[in-house]
């Protein structure tokens, strides 16, 4: 399950432009992880940049998969 996600948008990037990503997990402790990403250009400039924190080991589940009732 993802605790929280930001995502940096540094540029618009180029349309049609290549784009490569590359992800870090830079802590595991227990159940959460600690990510940081970033996003490219084919000269290597950076695009985008991420950080997020995930619950490792649970099952995420779409909200229409949901009960009317556990709705908020």
């Amino acid at each position: 399950a993802t605790v929280g996600l930001s995502v940096n948008h540094l540029r618009r990037p180029v349309a049609g432009e290549t784009l490569h990503g590359k992800a870090t997990c830079v802590s595991l402790y227990n159940s959460i992880a600690y990510v940081t990403g970033e996003l490219r250009d084919k000269n290597e400039e950076p695009v985008a940049i991420a950080t997020g924190t995930f619950m490792i080991g649970t099952r995420a589940t779409s909200i229409r998969d949901r009960s009317e009732e556990s709705r908020i």
